[in-house]
Formats: C-alpha cells, sequence, structure tokens
C-alpha cells in the first residue's frame, strides 16, 4: 500500500525565521492532489512541494494529505526541530548598529566570533552573549490558547552586551567628546528600533524570532592590554518565546 513520506530539506535541525522545504513524496501510486497544514505555510498548496517559515521554536508539525486520482487519500506528519541561535541574535545586534553609526565615530564592528585580544582600531563596537534566564515569568511553562488547544511557550529572557570602545584615556576632554557622540548614536539607533517595534510592530533588530527587547546603557572603561579606554556598555536584554 502506497504511503506518503515527508522529508526535510537540507536538514533537520533548523534555525527559526528561515524558509524550510518539505517534500511529499506518494510511492506506489499516483498523487492527483496536497493538501498542506496551514501554521507556517509560505508556499506551494496543493503541490509536492512546500515551503515553510516559522517565527517561534515552540512546537510546529507539518501534515499533508496526498489523494489519489482514485479517492485514495494517505496522510504524513513531520516534526520539524527549530532553533533560535545567539549567533543569529548577535548578528542581528551588529547588523542593526554597526552600519548606521557615523564613520568617524566606528572604525570597526566587532561580532561574536572575531572579538579581538586587544584593540588596534578604536573606536570600535564589539557584540556578544552575556546570560540567559529561562521562564522569567512565572518559573513554569506559560500557555497561549488557540482553537482551544493550549500550547505551552517557554519564555526567555537573553542578555547581550554591546562595548563601545571609545579611544584610549590619554586627554579627557578629547576622549570624553568622542564617548559622548559615539554613545549618543547608539542610543538613538536604539531608541529608534523600540519605536519601530512599538508603532509598527517591527521585530525587535530584523530577526523576527525576538518578540520584545529593553536596553540600558552606562560609561565604563576597558582595559586591554594593560591599555585603559574610554567606552560605554549597552546591555540589550530580549525576551523570546
Amino acid at each position: 500500500m502506497p504511503t506518503a513520506t515527508i522529508t526535510l530539506n537540507p536538514a533537520n535541525t533548523a534555525q527559526v525565521c528561515e524558509n524550510q522545504i518539505f517534500v511529499a513524496t506518494l510511492s506506489g501510486a499516483v498523487a492527483a492532489t496536497y493538501v498542506w497544514s496551514l501554521d507556517g505555510l509560505v508556499a506551494g498548496q496543493g503541490t509536492a512541494t512546500a515551503t515553510y517559515n516559522w517565527d517561534t521554536t515552540c512546537d510546529h508539525v507539518v501534515t499533508v494529505i496526498v489523494t489519489t486520482a482514485g479517492g485514495s487519500s494517505y496522510t504524513a506528519t513531520y516534526t520539524p526541530v527549530l532553533v533560535l541561535s545567539l549567533m543569529q541574535i548577535c548578528d542581528a545586534i551588529e547588523a542593526t548598529i554597526g552600519p548606521q553609526m557615523t564613520p568617524a565615530l566606528l572604525t570597526r564592528s566587532y561580532g561574536y566570533d572575531d572579538i579581538p585580544e586587544g584593540i588596534n582600531d578604536a573606536p570600535s563596537l564589539m557584540v556578544y552573549w552575556q546570560s540567559v534566564v529561562c521562564d522569567v515569568t512565572t518559573q513554569n511553562d506559560r500557555l497561549t490558547f488557540g482553537g482551544g488547544i493550549k500550547n505551552p511557550v517557554r519564555v526567555k529572557e537573553m542578555v547581550f552586551y554591546v562595548d563601545y570602545i571609545a579611544n584610549p584615556r590619554n586627554n579627557l576632554a578629547q576622549n570624553n567628546a568622542q564617548l559622548t557622540q559615539g554613545a549618543s548614536e547608539i542610543i538613538d539607533i536604539l531608541e529608534t528600533e523600540a519605536l519601530a517595534c512599538t508603532l509598527h510592530h517591527c521585530p525587535p533588530f530584523s530577526l523576527c524570532a525576538l518578540k520584545t527587547f529593553r536596553w540600558s546603557g552606562e560609561r565604563v572603561t576597558f582595559d586591554y592590554g594593560g591599555v585603559t579606554y574610554y567606552g560605554a556598555r549597552f546591555q540589550i536584554t530580549i525576551r523570546v518565546w
């Protein structure tokens, strides 16, 4: 008896906010129609190949019903494993802040995977993950209600640091001037981002899996290789579920 089988291309483990392709293959008979489940469906309804995209890592199930010309129906399901990586979030934060800064106030922006041992190109920016807390609101699974079905949702708050290294401490007035200008630009960028999320319901840092964020900042000094640098540290707290 023919059965419908679904395979995920290119891999079983996928990141959220990325298109995932599923192929329904019916063996032993000729398929006439394909009906795919709607949750996350982007394209392909009625065909053998469907594209899905989800903005949460919560449970998702892909189902396809394949019907033959003779009226026989065969159903197959697949449960994708979705991840939201720290690397994705670091990249999204860096891609939002770095390109918007004035070149005179930012020589180079460093990602999570290329943070240097020393500072040779201040003023510079570094983005990296610091901490995570799960179930921050209730210490239990939160529940969403839809269609009479309770779906458990794990709420996480993740903290990321954005370090702005303005310059070596050698002239207080000049050091403080450049730090203040650079920090002011970062504040404006974060405020614009927060406003877009509030007014236009845009996802934080253009990463659809992120739900909300808040931020704070303070002036700090950094010590690299025995050299003291003027700078600022911005703490970005992101909530996902």
